[in-house]
């Protein structure tokens, strides 16, 4: 009788190791598909700001372009003015 109750004590034993085994590989994968997920979200993010980054550059340097010729015009208008004047 002794040696039934020390197999079944060896049975349960490892019967909960399997399933805490099994239990620990189904929270790791679970926990593995949220990461994916979260860094699927924040490479889309990253995308999205780059392509918006990018095209915030190119209208900041149209913008800038359209200044310089304007601030150009400006200075040329003043010095033909000097010019005249001092003529």
């Amino acid at each position: 009788m002794n040696k039934l109750y020390r197999k079944l004590v060896v049975l349960f034993i490892i019967v909960t190791a399997i399933l805490l085994l099994i239990s620990l590989i189904a929270i790791v994968e679970v926990q593995y598909q949220q990461n994916a997920k979260r860094l699927l979200g924040t490479l889309q993010n990253s995308q999205v700001i780059i392509r918006d980054g990018t095209v915030d550059y190119f209208e900041w340097a149209e913008l800038l372009k359209e200044d310089y010729l304007n601030r150009a015009g400006a200075v040329e208008y003043i010095l033909s003015k000097d010019q005249r004047a001092s003529d």
